[in-house]
């Protein structure tokens, strides 16, 4: 069994703390709410490790690789904020970063939720390709309403073989975190 260092990437933009069909009250707490389902299956399939990036107009390293499941839960029930603008190539760029220190053997992952909005930072394409560079692959997953930029997403992550899927709803949403740790990679 392979095991891995995940790298969660969590949109804390404005639009984020905005409800959305049935992520509500907020999409970023449909989000939370799948990091904790992420974090629980991750760790019960080994000695697996995630850490935590959260981003807005800038990005800020929240949680170290960890197995600790205490700490995982601690650091996503206390993101409760949002703030105005969305770098994900920043975010990218930090988890990145985080999975330097990864052991060898390990997969090297990264997964990025978002709306989907990109207007501030490092341009995405350049974090797409230092991750690519660094031996780190990402999956992304955009929800609530279609974005606009939904065609770059889904154009860069197939450029470098990866995944993209957007989650209208709660239950694709968790769907989709179940299927990404559980399929073939």
């Amino acid at each position: 069994m392979e095991l891995r260092d995940l790298v969660v990437v969590l949109d804390v933009s404005l639009s984020m703390g905005k409800g959305y069909g049935d992520l509500r009250p907020s999409k970023l707490d449909a989000s939370k709410e799948a990091i904790l389902v992420l974090a629980d299956r991750l760790l019960k399939k080994g000695p697996n490790r995630l850490g935590i990036v959260v981003f807005y107009g800038r990005s800020l390293p929240l949680l170290p690789l960890t197995s600790d499941k205490a700490k995982i839960l601690r650091a996503i029930y206390r993101v409760n904020f949002t703030e105005e603008g969305s770098a994900p190539g920043d975010g990218i760029i930090d988890a990145v970063k985080m999975l330097r220190s990864s052991r060898t053997g390990r997969r090297r992952e990264v997964l990025l939720l978002t709306d989907g909005d990109i207007n501030l930072g490092a341009p995405l394409e350049a974090a797409l390709l230092y991750a690519f560079n660094s031996g780190v692959s990402i999956y992304t997953i955009t929800v609530g309403e279609r974005p606009k930029t939904e065609d770059i997403y889904r154009a860069s992550m197939k450029a470098y073989g990866w995944r993209y899927d957007h989650a209208s709803n709660r239950s694709q949403l968790l769907s989709l975190i179940v299927r990404y740790l559980e399929g073939p990679q």
